[in-house]
Formats: structure tokens, C-alpha cells, sequence
């Protein structure tokens, strides 16, 4: 029998939408739709050099906690409803600079709890995602002192580092530089992706339905549950509005040229690194993002706040300089946590502030300073402050593998995660 070009497309395309669901109905078991209270997406975002407990936790507990007046974490007052102050996170076994950025994400800096990647890469290869990229990593003023554990925090494997991506132009051309060819084009050329992005289910829905057909009341349902995930999944990577252009993406427009290597240029870079992140979200570009400012032992000069002393000195003088760099990068978080809610990001997101040091003048690691946004599908009640009493910081990695719906075994005894954490 000879089979016409779309005969064949058509039947490589039910192969492989419905492959696996003809594989579970032999076995007895469905692959439905991800549970309620998982994450679509995770942003990881970074700050170095710890900071000055007494000036950065908020008083009060539970839902009742407030921001001190001249706080470091005042700026996040306007996303208390947002976040989670996540205090008593402990790094066991070791601390100081460098090894706090190395095990801050991959649990040990000794070789690490998965295997010696970081727990963003980790799941980001746990995940089923038709994303064209698995992860992204962006940063900003992470290379002049080269790829070594001291400025990377992302491992694909042991020693194996997911460089970051300081410069703003090279990062957009690699994320849209397929789409957009420029200027006026711009437009043409996310709204022609958008046609080539069709809906499969769309194109095969007589062959589905024919299938459909042809399978008994309980295997109708399975078959149901399956097309209902894959186009809630579909949906969420491909969206659009009116004249097929995507609805919640948009036309990206190139950020302007700087020199990735400029401490002049940081808060620049930075707001553009941030515009990236989310906008690679929005477009579901990739499940899992990073964004890393600098590296531990940072000497950048916050200029533009009218400091001269670098980060790290600053953060061993625990002064109010310190605490005015330490609210800037505050403003930042607020930043981003308020462009993903927007963007109707954030109720179906897990965001993570984390950091290498707790106290920076002690160079210690105890209650080191994490904060999570976002509503995780409806697993996470934000709006708290939580003292977890110095449990391990292997607790919150399980937590984020967990807020993405992926197994956390690999950490052993805390894989159960962050006690009262998610709903």
C-alpha cells in the first residue's frame, strides 16, 4: 500500500502523540495531567556575599510579619503577599565563600547530591518538556574572573559548569535570533513561527477522533485525560491572539549594546538580563531559568547608589553602604516578582532568591537567607515567614524539585522537603 506524504505525516504524528498513551493502555496505567500544585516553571535568582541577619529578617511569624523600616528586605513589603521568607536553612558541613557557592544548588561542594549537577539542572533534565531549550542561564558581570567555583552556581554534572551568559545581545540572539530578523520584521517574523506552530492536535483531530472511536468507554477516558495534558501543555508553550501572533509573548525587541564586562553598565545589564528572563518565560522558551548577579567574593562598586567600596568589602563592614547595595538587589527581586505577575506568570511559577553566605562578616552558613514567590499551581501559601529551626538546606532543594513535580530521592533523608511548606 502506498502512503501519501500526509497519510504518513499524519500516521508518525498519532505514533508520536499517542505512542505512549497506547503503551499505558496495554499496561493498565494512563499518563494524565500533572497533579494540581506543581510548577510550570522555576526561576533561580541569585545575589552574592551573604548579608547582615539583624538587618535582614523581618519581624513577627507565620502571616504576621512586617518589613523594619530601613530593612534590608523593606523593598519586599510590596510583594509581602508574594513570598515566602524561608529562616533557620542551614548548609551542613560546610561554609565560607566559595564552597557556599558551590553546594548552595548542588547540596555538597564535594561532588553534590545529584550527581554533582545543580538542583535546576537536575530537574530540568527530570522534565518532559517540548521547551526548545531545557534551561537558560543568564548573568550578569559573572566572567572576568573566568569559569571556576567561585563565579559559576550552575553544574550540568560534577565540575561540569552551565555557564551563565553575561551579555545581553549574544543571550537575546541565541534565545530569538530565529524569530525576529529585525526593525520592521520583527512582527512578520513571530507571527510566520506562530502559523509554523500550529496545533498538532488541531492537524490529527479526525485521525484522534477516529481512533477515539475504536477504544472502549474506559480507554476513551484515558485518551481524554491524555489530549486534555498535552494541550494544556500546548497551550501554555504556544499561545495566540488575534492574526496568530502569540498572544502573551509578543515581538522581542534586541536590548541595547553594552559592554558585559562594565561595572558602569551593572544595573543596565541587569535590567536587561531580568527583561530576558521573563520574557523567555512568558514566550515558554524553557521550564527552568536562572539569573545570576555576579559571584561570591563580588568586588563590584555600586556606583550609581554613590558608593565607592566594593561589594565585598562592604559586606565585610556590614555598614550602611552595605545595606543600601543589599536593598538595590531587594528592588531587583521586586522587580522580577512583579513583571511575572504582570504577565500571569507567577500563580503557576516557583521562584527562589538564594544566596552562598548567611552572616557575611562571619563567613558562616547558619539561617542563610532564601526567598521563595510565586503560588506553585496552589501548593505554595505565600504571604508568611517561616523559622525552620536549622534544618538541613537539602530540605529546600527537595522542596524545589518537589514545587516541579520532580523526585527528590536523591538527597536521601531530606528528600521530604521543607516541613509546612506547601499546602
Amino acid at each position: 500500500m502506498k502512503l501519501t506524504r500526509r497519510e504518513l505525516s499524519v500516521g508518525l504524528g498519532l505514533a508520536m502523540l499517542c505512542g505512549p498513551l497506547l503503551n499505558d493502555i496495554a499496561r493498565g496505567r494512563v499518563a494524565r495531567a500533572s497533579p494540581s500544585g506543581v510548577a510550570k516553571r522555576l526561576f533561580l535568582f541569585f545575589t552574592p556575599n551573604g548579608t547582615i541577619p539583624s538587618r535582614y529578617w523581618p519581624q513577627g511569624s507565620g502571616t504576621s510579619f512586617t518589613f523594619a523600616p530601613g530593612s534590608i528586605t523593606e523593598p519586599l513589603a510590596a510583594i509581602q503577599g508574594d513570598v515566602v521568607m524561608c529562616k533557620g536553612i542551614d548548609f551542613v558541613g560546610f561554609d565560607n565563600h566559595e564552597p557556599g557557592m558551590h553546594g548552595m544548588l548542588t547540596g555538597d561542594p564535594n561532588g553534590g547530591s545529584f550527581g554533582g549537577a545543580s538542583v535546576d539542572q537536575y530537574v530540568a533534565s527530570k522534565l518532559a518538556s517540548s521547551a526548545r531549550f531545557k534551561s537558560i542561564e543568564l548573568g550578569v558581570l559573572t566572567d572576568p574572573w573566568g569559569a571556576q567555583t567561585q563565579t559559576r552556581m550552575d553544574y550540568t554534572g560534577r565540575g561540569v559548569f552551565a555557564n551563565p551568559q553575561q551579555d545581553p545581545q549574544a543571550a537575546f540572539k541565541r534565545l530569538f535570533g530565529d524569530v525576529v530578523a529585525g526593525g520592521a520584521d520583527a512582527g512578520a517574523a513571530t507571527s510566520a513561527m506562530a502559523a509554523r506552530r500550529k496545533s498538532v492536535l488541531d492537524f490529527l483531530r479526525a485521525d484522534v477522533a477516529a481512533l477515539r472511536a475504536q477504544l472502549g468507554a474506559n480507554e476513551r477516558h484515558k485518551m481524554d485525560d491524555h489530549l486534555t495534558a498535552i494541550r494544556a501543555v500546548e497551550q501554555s508553550l504556544f499561545p495566540t491572539g488575534g492574526g496568530g501572533a502569540p498572544a502573551s509573548c509578543g515581538t522581542p525587541s534586541a536590548p541595547s549594546a553594552l559592554d558585559p564586562n562594565s561595572q558602569a553598565s551593572f544595573p543596565a545589564i541587569g535590567k536587561a538580563q531580568m527583561d530576558l528572563a521573563v520574557l523567555a518565560m512568558q514566550c515558554g522558551l524553557a521550564p527552568v531559568v536562572s539569573l545570576q548577579w555576579s559571584h561570591t567574593v563580588s568586588p563590584v562598586v555600586f556606583s550609581w547608589l554613590g558608593l565607592t567600596g566594593g561589594h565585598h568589602d562592604l559586606s565585610h563592614a556590614q555598614n550602611d553602604d552595605f545595606v543600601k547595595a543589599e536593598r538595590w538587589y531587594a528592588e531587583q527581586f521586586v522587580y522580577v516578582v512583579q513583571q511575572m505577575k504582570q504577565r500571569g506568570l507567577l500563580a503557576d511559577s516557583l521562584v527562589v532568591w538564594v544566596k552562598e553566605l548567611a552572616d557575611s562578616s562571619l563567613h558562616n552558613a547558619k539561617s542563610v537567607p532564601f526567598v521563595m514567590a510565586g503560588n506553585v499551581g496552589g501548593a505554595l501559601r505565600t504571604g508568611r515567614s517561616i523559622d525552620f529551626g536549622g534544618v538541613s538546606h537539602h530540605k529546600l532543594l527537595a522542596s524545589i524539585a518537589q514545587g516541579m513535580g520532580v523526585d527528590a530521592s536523591p538527597l536521601g533523608a531530606d528528600a521530604d522537603g521543607l516541613p509546612g511548606l506547601f499546602s
